[in-house]
């Protein structure tokens, strides 16, 4: 499924094992598209970002982000995939909130 939204936006994958080929930046997998609303400098987005938002079937609002159940960055299939505010982001990994008021 995902290498079918891959190929819809004309990105490179492995037939393999279908996932992109791509740039690795900190730690998530990023690919060119220049000019996309997701584009970071360069013309980088992130691949899970990408999935999400065709998993949703609509743009991700300015507070969403996006949690891999599994921990693994890299692992972008749709059902690994949350989308949560990023105050329930923060709430579910604690020790980022050390210092902070969110507790």
């Amino acid at each position: 499924m995902l290498y079918k939204l891959m190929r819809k936006l004309n990105m490179e994958y492995c037939l393999a094992c279908h996932m992109p080929l791509g740039h690795v930046r900190v730690g998530y997998r990023a690919v060119q598209l220049p000019g996309h609303p997701l584009a970071m400098k360069g013309g980088l987005v992130y691949v899970h970002r990408l999935v999400a938002m065709r998993k949703l079937g609509r743009a991700l609002g300015k507070d969403e982000v996006v949690h891999h159940r599994n921990g693994r960055r890299l692992d972008n299939r749709p059902r690994n995939l949350e989308v949560m505010t990023r105050l329930e982001h923060l709430r579910r990994h604690p020790r980022v909130l050390r210092g902070s008021r969110l507790r």
